[in-house]
């Protein structure tokens, strides 16, 4: 990637063509996959299997792209477009080829939002939701003033949150280092580390990004230190102090208070956003606070006490339905049902996700390590990579506790790790580190791979099971409730009317002593009967495609016994059919039999 130059020393096209060619062919070979992936060929290795060759050659633009940042001296465009090429692949592969918006839990948000734009208001005794409602009133009010459908904004959310969090983890990690090295390495392996997933269509997404911007004010408005760990003066444009100059140096008081009051704001935008972010970020100030002895104490105090004013205001539904501390996984789901013969490849997804935190935290202390041994203690860093996992001591949050942690960790994880290869030199590293590193970036990003993508059978919701939700929502009693074989909870509360059907659904895999191998239709006809004796009247069994996919990659069932058992509730005098749509199936369950002849809803 050397620069050519031309008349006037500026670079020529020849240099230009070098520069982009790389990523624009890898971005064509994207662009050229898409429809060639096949959804019909997805398997325990989720979409790796469904894609063809030209998909995986995009996808090994990661080895040029950290080549590049590495060298200091390519063009920030090029950069900038490598880092598309990765979010293309990663984040926009599903938004372009799956028939609906990405994983079934995407959808209750969609529901907040329908309901938001019908009452014109939030109702805080509905749900979670209406007290941090945030996310929801922009999402409200980008539909009316474009007219866009919620079901199109979720349909393209995680690319669109992918590219505004990649600009923030910039934004951020830029208040530690001027290197432009290691902010664009920081950048990449947080991209491939990222397989959390919180870039839907979810309060997270907008919080994450919201509270990284705090952060980076926050850190602009601290002493930067060089590759010494000594204090630097900050540098000011010199435009924003009325000079023509390059820049001034020495940001005065008035520039670190609006940090200080830009970090506030975006805080306070955090709070009514979501439920964990706003702690997690106060607690990476505090520690901070402590070990590096921050002036502004106020500051920390003011936030405390903007946290603890809306939690107030939330309180009474909060306290209600959730424990404010669950250290020991109380509010944990239940165990899932045993399995049985998953599909090849279904163990080795379920456990990528684990490996790849394994090898980010594994690098990170490496980079803090070596970092250390070189006289600079990233004390910063540190902190903001500690905080985030004693709240976990605290709050189990539903049992993904753990996975948020790394989230908010993952930038400054991320930092350490592109301290390490970096290094200490300002020369790019020779041909056999180069090879090295080069390998390293495959690995990881093969990794990343399988466990982003490898559980796509739970992540894809076909088209028929969206417009399967909308009906039961619109056209069923307040109250109703639904028994189901496996799966997401159907109905998907994709509506206005989704308040009235909250409760969750009765799986048959979970009743007590489900055994797939002894799983023959009568058996789990009469622990339907139980289900439905239990929960009381209103019940609707409830079969769907998503179903027929999750039981297909845990091993519970194959469609033969799902058909099965989809015509005996059909036979059956004791449920009429009143919804159908292919293998989508809604029967209403009277535990009798019905007097008048069976009406459906066919389509």
């Amino acid at each position: 990637l050397r620069r050519a130059t031309g008349r006037r020393g500026r670079p020529g096209w020849p240099g230009w063509v070098g520069h982009a060619l790389l990523p624009g062919l890898a971005l064509l070979l994207w662009a050229v996959s898409l429809p060639r992936v096949d959804l019909a060929d997805l398997s325990g290795w989720g979409l790796l299997t469904a894609v063809p060759p030209t998909w995986y050659a995009a996808a090994a633009s990661a080895v040029p792209y950290l080549s590049a940042a590495l060298r200091g001296r390519c063009p920030t465009w090029v950069l900038c477009l490598y880092q598309a090429v990765l979010v293309a692949v990663l984040f926009a592969t599903t938004s372009v080829t799956y028939p609906a918006p990405r994983y079934p839990w995407t959808y209750k948000h969609v529901g907040v939002v329908e309901h938001m734009l019908a009452t014109g208001g939030v109702d805080r005794s509905i749900d979670i939701y209406n007290n941090w409602p945030g996310f929801f009133a922009v999402a409200a009010a980008v539909c009316r003033l474009t007219g866009a459908a919620p079901l199109d904004l979720a349909r393209w959310a995680e690319p669109f949150f992918a590219v505004l969090t990649s600009l923030a983890v910039v934004f951020a990690v830029r208040g530690l280092t001027r290197d432009r090295r290691v902010v664009w390495v920081t950048l990449l392996v947080f991209t491939v580390g990222n397989w959390v997933g919180q870039n839907y269509f979810a309060p997270q997404a907008l919080a994450l990004v919201l509270a990284l911007l705090a952060l980076g004010c926050l850190l602009r408005a601290l002493p930067l230190r060089d590759e010494s760990d000594r204090p630097v003066p900050r540098r000011v444009p010199g435009w924003l102090l009325g000079s023509r100059g390059p820049a001034e140096l020495a940001a005065p008081g008035l520039f670190r208070t609006a940090w200080l009051v830009a970090a506030t704001s975006l805080f306070a935008a955090v709070v009514v956003t979501h439920q964990l972010t706003p702690v997690a970020l106060l607690a990476q100030v505090l520690l901070l606070a402590l070990l590096v002895r921050v002036r502004h104490l106020w500051l920390l105090g003011l936030w405390l006490l903007i946290e603890a004013a809306w939690l107030v205001e939330a309180w009474p539904f909060v306290s209600a339905r959730w424990q404010l501390f669950s250290p020991d996984g109380v509010s944990t789901p239940a165990a899932t049902a045993p399995v049985g013969e998953q599909l090849p490849g279904a163990a080795v997804t379920a456990a990528a996700p684990a490996v790849l935190v394994a090898a980010v935290g594994l690098l990170a202390v490496a980079g803090f390590g070596y970092r250390w041994a070189r006289g600079s203690t990233e004390v910063v860093a540190g902190a903001l990579v500690v905080a985030p996992g004693l709240l976990v001591l605290a709050q189990s949050y539903g049992g993904e506790g753990t996975f948020r942690a790394y989230l908010y960790a993952l930038p400054w994880l991320s930092y350490l790790i592109a301290r390490l290869l970096v290094g200490g030199g300002r020369t790019p590293p020779d041909a056999a580190r180069q090879w090295l590193l080069g390998a390293g970036a495959a690995a990881l990003t093969g990794l990343a791979l399988v466990a982003m993508l490898g559980s796509e059978l739970r992540a894809v919701v076909p088209a028929p099971d969206v417009a399967l939700s909308r009906w039961f929502e619109m056209s069923t009693p307040a109250g109703s409730y639904t028994v189901q074989f496996g799966g997401a909870d159907v109905p998907l509360l994709v509506t206005a009317d989704y308040p009235g059907h909250q409760r969750p659904a009765r799986m048959l895999t979970e009743s007590p002593g489900f055994e797939p191998e002894r799983a023959t239709t009568d058996e789990l006809l009469r622990g339907a009967r139980a289900q439905f004796a239990r929960s009381g009247p209103g019940g609707y069994f409830v079969l769907t495609e998503e179903q027929y996919a999750a039981a297909r990659l845990g091993g519970q069932a194959d469609a033969a016994q799902l058909d099965a058992l989809a015509a005996a509730v059909a036979a059956s005098p004791e449920y009429r059919v009143v919804y159908r749509d292919g293998r989508d199936l809604v029967a209403r369950y009277a535990g009798r039999s019905f007097p008048t002849a069976r009406r459906c809803v066919c389509i």
